[in-house]
């Protein structure tokens, strides 16, 4: 902070104002250098699939060399095997996540109810049964995708 900071002091503004004036552009400065490269180390796997499958399409348009559209299926494939891949991992986190969070809701009705026989209970349980049931379905699709010689 050797430019700005000199000037705030000089000029005499709240040390409040300073700190948010530091907070805002220390954010935006990391923002605008961390964004592209987050982009790059965790991309978003079912817009490359789109991209590979336009690009497939032009070539197949302009009718391309057979190595040209051969090198574009085999990217089209792959990129297609890597967006199963991420959709399945990441509908594997969101059904753990709701698992939890609904075997949570199931103890909470449980520990609030006067009786066993309170119907927020069952629904509750049932709720919850249904999300475990989800997340188990979620990771053996997972555990699929991950097993088979595609993916790798």
């Amino acid at each position: 902070w050797g430019i700005m900071n000199p000037y705030m002091l000089a000029w005499g503004w709240n040390f409040v104002l300073i700190g948010l004036i530091k907070t805002v552009v220390t954010g935006g400065l990391s923002m605008a250098i961390f964004f592209p490269i987050f982009l790059i180390i965790f991309p978003d796997y079912n817009a490359v699939q789109k991209r590979a499958a336009k690009k497939l399409e032009r070539l197949r348009a302009s009718n391309a060399s057979a190595d040209k559209l051969g090198a574009a299926q085999l990217a089209y494939n792959s990129a297609a095997a890597k967006a199963e891949l991420s959709n399945a991992e990441k509908a594997k986190l969101k059904a753990a996540t709701l698992a939890a969070a609904k075997a949570l809701a199931y103890f909470a009705a449980v520990k609030n109810a006067q009786s066993d026989a309170d119907p927020k209970i069952s629904a509750a349980f049932s709720a919850a049964a249904a999300a475990l049931t989800a997340k188990t379905a979620a990771i053996e699709a997972h555990k699929a995708l991950t097993d088979s010689p595609v993916a790798g």
